[in-house]
């Protein structure tokens, strides 16, 4: 793995998390977003990740 890919990837998924975090405040794409969340997860209604804990 050269050190390019590392800086690339890193980059590209502080990027991405910004991008899901902007459009779940958006009201026309939260609904979206909550759709795709991962089994476990919540948006809540102030539109904040928040992980369910059991």
């Amino acid at each position: 793995m050269d050190v390019n890919d590392l800086i690339a990837n890193t980059l590209g998924g502080m990027v991405g998390y910004l991008v899901i975090r902007a459009a779940s405040r958006v009201s026309a794409t939260a609904g979206i977003v909550r759709a795709f969340a991962l089994h476990g997860e919540q948006i809540s209604a102030g539109r904040t990740l928040a992980v369910e804990v059991r």
